[in-house]
């Protein structure tokens, strides 16, 4: 009986956390919320400062645990980081001065709204750059699931930096 009272008490307080969205972490951390108050009836002498940092933490792991599902997979993120470092080049002048090239690997008409990505051009400049080339059956198994920036289809385009139709992901940038 105290653990249906508690699950239904503490399932409604972690859904009321903002951090916390998905419906499969308010309930699996209500539980373990629940079964402590039901230890606390086993054993009495757990102290009260003890409780409340144990559902602190516990609280707590399910903030961290929707925070890790709302990051990107690490595949993603590595591909992200690879294009961001590869799609703005610094090139050097005479004098010490140097330019700042964008968009080197972006093929969107619109680079300030879209991002248009075409793997095989990626990869290409991974393996000029000496960066280690992301495994691409894993890549295309991925980055529809990118959530900074968004995904939003897969298409043949018109490339900004070719000048000739071909087959990008494209991405809505945030």
């Amino acid at each position: 009986d105290t653990f249906k009272t508690k699950l239904s008490f503490y399932r409604d307080k972690l859904m009321a956390n903002d951090k916390v969205k998905l419906q499969r972490i308010v309930e699996n951390h209500a539980k373990l919320l629940a079964l402590l108050d039901c230890l606390k009836a086993v054993l009495p002498d757990i102290p009260t400062t003890v409780m409340e940092e144990a559902k602190t933490l516990i609280e707590t792991m399910a903030e961290t645990r929707q925070d890790s599902l709302n990051e990107d997979h690490p595949i993603v993120q590595q591909f992200w980081a690879q294009f961001d470092y590869m799609d703005t080049r610094v090139r050097e002048l005479p004098e010490g001065k140097h330019i700042d090239e964008e968009h080197q690997l972006n093929h969107s008409v619109t680079p300030d709204t879209s991002i248009a990505v075409n793997l095989e051009h990626f990869h290409q400049q991974c393996k000029l750059h000496d960066l280690p080339i992301i495994d691409n059956k894993e890549l295309r198994r991925k980055l529809p699931g990118s959530k900074k920036p968004k995904y939003k289809k897969n298409e043949t385009t018109h490339s900004k930096l070719l000048r000739k139709s071909i087959r990008c992901w494209i991405f809505e940038r945030q």
